[in-house]
Formats: C-alpha cells, structure tokens, sequence
C-alpha cells in the first residue's frame, strides 16, 4: 500500500469537506452490514468504521501523516512531502476503496484500499478476505466516497478533531474541557470514526472521534493564523477547549 503514494493525495482531496458532511444513519442497512462484516471476521479490534472526510486539500507530491504529541496527549496530521518521509516507518492509517475507472480496468482490483492517511509505526495486518469483502460491497452500493476503515491504535479513549488551514489535531477527549459540549456555541460535534463491539450476542457501534466543526466555516477565524501545532494548542489554549 505505499508503492503509489502519489495517487493518494488526489483520493484525499476528492472527499468532502468536514462541514460538508451529511448525517450517517448508523441504524441503515449499509451501516449494519458493514458493521456485521467486521464482526463476521473479528477485526473488530484491528479497525474502524470510518465517515471519509477531508480538512484540507493535500498537495501534489505530500500525503497526511500523524505524529504523535504528548503535552496535551492526541496526533498532529498535516501534508508532510513524501521526500521528506521514512517509508519504512510510517503505516496506513486510513483506508478507502479505489474507484473503478480508466486507470484501475486490467489491474488486480480484488481488494484495492488505498491509504488516505498515514501514522507513523508499523503496518498492522487486516485480514485480506475482510478487505475484499469490504471493498466488493462498498463498491457495490457505491460508497467509495462515504466509508472507509481507520486502523485501531493501541488505545480506547475517545477523540476530539480540530481542524485549521495548517492541519489537524486530534486529541483525547480527556485533555478537553467540558464546555465542549456545551449547546448552543458556535460549533458543532460530529461523530467520524465507530468501534464496533458485540454486547449481549448484539452488535454495538459507538462513536470513538469527534470533529469539531465551527458554524461560520472550516475553522475558527482568528487574528493570527495557525502555522504549527504549537500555535494550535495556543489557540485551544486561549479558547478554553484545553484542560489547563
């Protein structure tokens, strides 16, 4: 999966918008198969169901990669150009089915995932008959551009996205103040990513990322723009999302 990463920033920029996104129905029929794939192949602890969506507009020649922060706790993801990568240290983080046009016809299609996002570390293993099965479905009720799979990192608290002009930073929720879910602010809370978990012989998703959208657009305006993911945390900082 990273023998083409030029291809990956044109699948990125082709999602929609974080304040875009339409409502998913976890209760629908899609969801639920989807749902009842990853429990049919136990990899409910390896992945995700993902809502695909973008922040910001990849440029040619650089693909998304996270890098872990620790003060407060979560990911920094921003373009990063590939000469500047170890591609043997980074991993695809998450997945989406390719389209089948022109430049895939004749080509091995069988499974065809392609990263949209990386983190770095090692790849971790799907099992190949899921991601077949996945993407022969997703492909079929046409959802390439709706659903893809995120990779479980090794922990289970939930998450919290910002998104600004630079990149994005997602962090747990418990480095977040409660007025984050405050009614009636200027933002809005959308679910992105679900666990998948079997509960009393029944299939439970639950919502495992947050993003954080602001009513007025894609981010917050403010007097001095965002250039590093210090300037992010002291924009969360002032704004009062950040536990002190």
């Amino acid at each position: 999966m990273l023998d083409d990463l030029t291809a990956d920033y044109h699948r990125h920029n082709r999602f929609l918008l974080d304040t875009e996104l339409p409502h998913v129905d976890i209760s629908s029929e899609e969801f639920s198969h989807i749902c009842g794939l990853i429990v049919k192949y136990n990899v409910h602890s390896v992945v995700r169901i993902r809502h695909l969506h973008r922040h910001i507009t990849v440029p040619e020649g650089h693909i998304l990669l996270g890098t872990r922060i620790n003060k407060p706790f979560g990911y920094w993801i921003r373009p990063t150009p590939i000469l500047d990568i170890d591609l043997h240290k980074i991993r695809p983080h998450i997945l989406s089915v390719h389209e089948m046009d022109s430049t895939t016809e004749g080509r091995n299609t069988k499974e065809r995932l392609v990263p949209s996002e990386f983190r770095e570390g090692l790849p971790i293993d799907i099992d190949r008959n899921f991601l077949t099965e996945f993407a022969n479905y997703v492909r079929k009720k046409s959802l390439e551009n709706k659903f893809g799979l995120e990779a479980i990192e090794g922990h289970s608290k939930k998450m919290i996205e910002f998104s600004f002009d630079c990149g994005s930073i997602l962090l747990e929720e418990n480095e977040v103040t409660p007025k984050i879910g405050e009614a009636g602010r200027e933002f809005t809370l959308r679910d992105t990513s679900w666990t998948v978990t079997i509960k009393d012989d029944l299939v439970d998703q639950t919502g495992e990322t947050r993003c954080l959208t602001y009513t007025t657009g894609h981010v917050k305006v403010t007097n001095e723009p965002a250039k590093s993911v210090s300037d992010v945390v002291n924009i969360l900082r002032v704004d009062g999302f950040l536990v002190m």
